[in-house]
């Protein structure tokens, strides 16, 4: 089932039909693998949102979007203020944002987001989540109108969203918590990059696969650590017999790997890299009730985003930012995206040497350049071999020589990314 449930969520059910059914059916394969908490959603609430642990989430996965894009947590103004009023008196104007939350559960962050103003779309494959989600929202922004809920998965969600929305691009993206648990998460995460607006942000929240080895390490439960998953999906971690709990991912990954799925294969920036719950997971339990909720949310944002401990957090926090002008495959973010680049300035140049020479043996008149000065004309012609080695020389400095040691410099060191 495709279609929205009810209540304020609505599908574009057409756009479904238009849809190819090659493609259709691979969409609904890949959703088909992802995990559905209809079983379990009130348990999920529970433990994973009403806790300390939850709060720890909440708390620095806000202050990272906050960081990254100011404001956004501060009530939304969409009328300025009436002339003669005192600068002083003036508050900033706030742009109304575009957000989806994709597989947002019950939405713990885009309700707080609906309640200053912003325009909020949630989706989630569980309907009993979806029905959590609208209490939330009633509960927590009351007077939030401009909201959307969409059965659908995260994969699906340009076929369900509005056409509007789709073709403004979405301004920021939450996508939290998800991959674990997803068939193909790599594919999740290029839909979801699609849509944003250039200059649009991914928020990727993780379950951290090496914390779950560290973990079990720790506990000397060799057996888990060592042991593949028998799904063998994605480097998982967890094994196929005795699950410790149905709230344990099925296939976590690793920060590194998440990290190279967004820069270098979606060509996306990172801006904020985060590890959560480093401290708080790896504490005896006895010392957990002891320690004042500050100091540990100041010690979990000190030591959480720098490594070696940003890699020891339970859960990763990745914000990625579209980058305003795109170069798509010629992009030397890309994966093989510096190759294609080279290539293509490579034959544009042996075109343009190959043109002028054809011109010059027909006799074409090439007042291209004023390469040398004469005692008898203002403006000379050029002979076709002096045109050739001062393009070649050109080219070569500018393309060559300028390319390959910006490549060089901007290539980022192990570890290097964000500090």
């Amino acid at each position: 089932r495709r279609s929205s449930p009810g209540g304020t969520g609505t599908s574009t059910q057409s756009s479904v039909a238009s849809m190819p059914v090659e493609a259709q059916l691979q969409a609904d394969s890949a959703a088909a693998r992802d995990r559905n908490f209809d079983d379990i959603a009130d348990k999920f609430e529970a433990q994973i949102y009403g806790s300390q642990k939850g709060q720890l989430r909440m708390d620095i996965v806000l202050e990272d979007l906050g960081r990254q894009m100011p404001g956004l947590l501060e009530d939304v103004t969409e009328e300025r203020p009436p002339r003669g009023t005192s600068a002083l008196a003036r508050r900033p104007i706030r742009r109304k944002l575009t957000v989806v939350d994709a597989g947002g559960g019950i939405g713990q962050i885009s309700a707080l987001l609906a309640r200053v103003g912003h325009r909020v779309i949630l989706c989630d494959i569980s309907e009993v989540m979806l029905g959590k989600a609208r209490r939330q929202f009633r509960r927590v922004a009351p007077g939030a109108t401009d909201t959307l809920f969409l059965h659908c998965a995260a994969q699906d969600l340009p076929r369900h969203l509005p056409q509007e929305a789709l073709s403004a691009g979405i301004d920021l993206v939450l996508f939290h918590a998800v991959i674990e648990w997803m068939g193909e998460p790599q594919k999740a995460l290029q839909v979801l990059s699609g849509i944003l607006a250039p200059g649009g942000h991914l928020s990727v929240l993780h379950y951290n696969k090496h914390a779950l080895e560290w973990r079990y390490l720790m506990m000397a439960n060799f057996d888990r650590a060592l042991r593949p998953s028998a799904s063998g999906v994605g480097g998982a971690t967890v094994p196929s017999r005795r699950r410790p709990s149905p709230l344990t991912p099925e296939r976590p990954q690793s920060s590194t790997t998440v990290e190279r799925w967004l820069r270098v294969d979606l060509g996306l920036e990172v801006c904020a890299w985060s590890g959560i719950r480093g401290i708080f997971d790896h504490m005896d339990e006895s010392l957990r009730a002891t320690i004042d909720y500050d100091t540990l949310l100041a010690a979990e944002k000190k030591w959480g985003r720098k490594p070696p401990f940003r890699d020891l957090g339970r859960y990763v926090h990745i914000v990625v930012k579209r980058p305003r002008l795109s170069m798509g495959l010629f992009s030397p973010s890309r994966s093989g995206g510096r190759a294609w680049w080279l290539s293509w300035v490579v034959c544009s140049g042996l075109a343009l040497a190959t043109a002028l020479a054809a011109a010059d043996s027909l006799g074409v008149p090439m007042q291209l350049f004023l390469l040398k000065p004469s005692n008898h004309s203002p403006r000379p012609t050029p002979s076709t071999s002096s045109l050739l080695g001062s393009l070649w020389a050109w080219w070569h400095h500018h393309f060559i020589e300028v390319f390959g040691s910006t490549a060089a410099a901007g290539a980022p060191r192990a570890g290097e990314h964000i500090r």
